[in-house]
């Protein structure tokens, strides 16, 4: 044979850059071999939890701090303690350098820290090869092993920071749960608090069961998104044992789209479906919100009635009357919008319109406008149509009934007095 074992360990070793020997008793680093620039910056010896810190530091993002819920997380990610082959991109000030590191176990208590320098493209390639797996992942902004009856965490892995899981052997549960909450609302933490109490997952998790919470949670930008958080039981074959899966699953994009669909039904639900306008309901919910919006300030209803709109059925068809009712909806409800106003379609051929901090003497005059403008109006083969109004303005003994009652009431007296007109209640 042309080549021996030691031949090709010392082929593999010249590919390798850097070489760490560390003492998991004392905690502490020998280089083996060295650059220039690692020893630059980690010298030829040190603390390993120093230098382990330092590597996270340099290769996770900046938003990743010791003074964040997320930084907090660094101290129990730096501990090896799995074999691990990772690429990683770490930063010396301005300058990047791409990196293969690897752990090498020697015996129960060294093992080596063998780094290998790569060029951008090799680690973009590597980083490319494992994108399949990686999604699965990176939909979990975390997820985490946890055994409740040694309250102890087991593999994590933060898809934000990076997508390779980490033992935590020394790390609890419950120190994790007083770290987590505060990514949470303020308002939230009490029910986060809650449905992660060990008790409360024993008594709720069975097998095959889980446990699923919407929330906003703290991304890394300081900014809340909605995540789901999961709580699954692993099922270990012995009844004694609780341990689950907890996970923390991103779900913001879905959950916007699901609030914006659901609020498009809402509001198809309170439309009426041949003007477009609010219906019943939504004027009841808009007037309520009015009132609560103007604090005080006068608020001026007005009820508006088509005159004579049987006649302009019976004699064009219902076709022809369903024109005219969009015709009106449409004439009232941009001069409404000018003011700021809600109009809507109460039902037949009454419309409903409210105005904030607007007084009765003011909604007088604007309900002349719109009187007028209708008359003016070409509604083609019905010819001339006119309206009638009624108009009040709200005052605090009104109740919802007693303003509709005075509403209906003066609009009655603008029919009764010869159409075509406004009266004040």
């Amino acid at each position: 044979m042309q080549y021996t074992l030691n031949d090709i360990f010392l082929k593999m070793g010249e590919s390798v850059d850097v070489v760490y020997l560390i003492d998991t008793e004392d905690n502490t680093y020998v280089a083996l071999k060295n650059t220039e620039l690692f020893r630059s910056y980690y010298g030829d010896s040190g603390d390993y939890l120093e230098l382990m810190d330092s590597f996270f530091k340099n290769s996770v993002d900046e938003r990743v701090s010791h003074d964040t819920p997320y930084g907090v997380f660094s101290e129990k990610k730096i501990m090896f303690t799995d074999e691990v082959t990772k690429c990683s991109c770490l930063r010396f000030d301005t300058k990047k350098v791409y990196v293969n590191i690897k752990k090498q176990l020697m015996d129960s208590r060294f093992f080596a820290l063998i780094i290998s320098l790569e060029s951008r493209e090799k680690f973009q390639e590597e980083v490319h090869l494992n994108q399949g797996m990686n999604v699965i992942k990176s939909a979990y902004l975390f997820t985490m092993i946890v055994d409740l009856n040694t309250d102890k965490c087991g593999t994590m892995s933060m898809s934000e920071i990076d997508v390779t899981p980490v033992n935590v052997p020394d790390f609890s549960y419950s120190e994790w749960r007083k770290i987590i909450v505060n990514m949470f609302l303020p308002e939230d933490q009490d029910l986060f608090n809650r449905i992660s109490d060990p008790e409360y997952l024993k008594k709720t998790l069975s097998y095959e069961r889980s446990n699923t919470v919407d929330f906003n949670m703290m991304n890394l930008d300081g900014k809340y998104i909605w995540v789901k958080l999961i709580f699954h039981r692993i099922n270990t074959g012995n009844d004694d044992d609780f341990k689950f899966f907890y996970m923390v699953e991103d779900i913001h994009d879905s959950h916007m789209r699901l609030m914006d669909t659901i609020k498009q039904l809402e509001d198809l639900a309170q439309r009426d479906s041949l003007t477009g306008l609010l219906n019943r309901s939504g004027i009841d919910a808009a007037i309520s919100q009015k009132i609560k919006e103007e604090n005080g300030k006068p608020i001026s209803l007005l009820m508006l009635d088509i005159d004579h709109f049987k006649q302009i059925n019976d004699t064009f068809g219902h076709a022809e009357g369903d024109e005219v009712l969009k015709s009106v909806a449409s004439l009232v409800s941009e001069r409404m919008e000018e003011w700021d106003g809600i109009f809507g379609r109460w039902g037949g051929e009454e419309f409903i319109g409210v105005i904030g901090d607007t007084s009765i003497e003011a909604m007088e005059k604007i309900s002349e406008e719109i009187r007028s403008s209708i008359e003016e109006h070409d509604f083609g083969k019905s010819g001339k149509v006119t309206v009638s109004m009624g108009i009040i303005e709200l005052n605090l003994t009104d109740t919802a009934k007693t303003a509709f009652d005075r509403l209906d009431e003066a609009l009655y007296k603008a029919k009764e007095s010869g159409r075509n007109r406004v009266v004040r209640g």
